[in-house]
Formats: C-alpha cells, sequence, structure tokens
C-alpha cells in the first residue's frame, strides 16, 4: 500500500488499537503470556502513534 500521508487517520487508528490491546490479549489465557502480548502490542502501537505524531510514516521492514 503506497503511503498518502492521512496522519490523522492513522493516528485516530492507532489510538484505537491502543484502547483495544487489553481486550484482545484476553484472548491468551496464560496471565505470563497475555501480559507479555500486550505489553509488546501497546510497545509497537506507542511506537507507531509517536511516528504519525511527527507526521512521519511507519515503514516495517517486512516485504
Amino acid at each position: 500500500m503506497p503511503e498518502v500521508g492521512d496522519f490523522d487517520s492513522a493516528i485516530q487508528f492507532e489510538q484505537r488499537a491502543i484502547k483495544g490491546a487489553r481486550e484482545d490479549a484476553w484472548a491468551i489465557k496464560d496471565q505470563e503470556r497475555r501480559r507479555a502480548m500486550y505489553e509488546r502490542q501497546l510497545a509497537l502501537y506507542q511506537r507507531r502513534l509517536a511516528a504519525y505524531e511527527r507526521q512521519q510514516p511507519w515503514r516495517s521492514n517486512l516485504h
């Protein structure tokens, strides 16, 4: 998907993802694995949000 520079939408999307991260983690029964997954996802969402707030696109290394 090409970059479109719609940082406002990207920011809103990441904010919703941050709010939903805890709910997503509850699918994992093991408490330690659930906490670890939540912390990893939250950190990723926060890094992306920070980039979008700086008006910088997020680029993954996956191709």
